[in-house]
């Protein structure tokens, strides 16, 4: 495999070459972890020259309150009805009798005993075996 040096990498970063050779670059960054290290070095070492202007706080939320953040009526209302809506499904459901059945699944689940329980038993009784092998 062949590298890219460490110029190649700094003029792709600055887009100072062809879009075929950005192309190139990028399918190679995508297959070779070696130079994609020396790419995030490059990256790295890239001055910074984002400045922010003195009014920048001031001009954001001057912008943010022009913005009608507030929930429209129409959605209250939706939200409203889809309540509305649960609830007396929920009360036909619970006077039609369907929950009845999960009381009665729920009581027969209660009846038996927990996973753990079934696994202590039977680890018990395995040691019990066991105990009586080696007397």
């Amino acid at each position: 495999m062949c590298h890219r040096s460490k110029s190649e990498l700094e003029a792709y970063v600055q887009a100072t070459m062809s879009l075929e050779q950005q192309d190139q670059i990028e399918q190679h960054l995508e297959e070779c972890e070696a130079c994609f290290t020396i790419y995030l070095d490059v990256i790295e070492m890239q001055p910074m020259d984002v400045a922010l202007s003195e009014n920048f706080t001031t001009d954001t939320m001057e912008q943010l309150e022009h913005l009608n953040l507030t929930p429209k009526k129409s959605n209250q209302n939706k939200i409203v009805g889809h309540y509305l809506l649960a609830a007396g499904l929920t009360i036909v459901l619970m006077l039609s009798g369907v929950f009845q059945n999960f009381l009665s699944v729920t009581t027969n689940l209660e009846n038996k005993s927990s996973l753990t329980e079934q696994l202590m038993e039977k680890t018990n009784v395995v040691l019990e075996e066991m105990k009586g092998e080696y007397k």
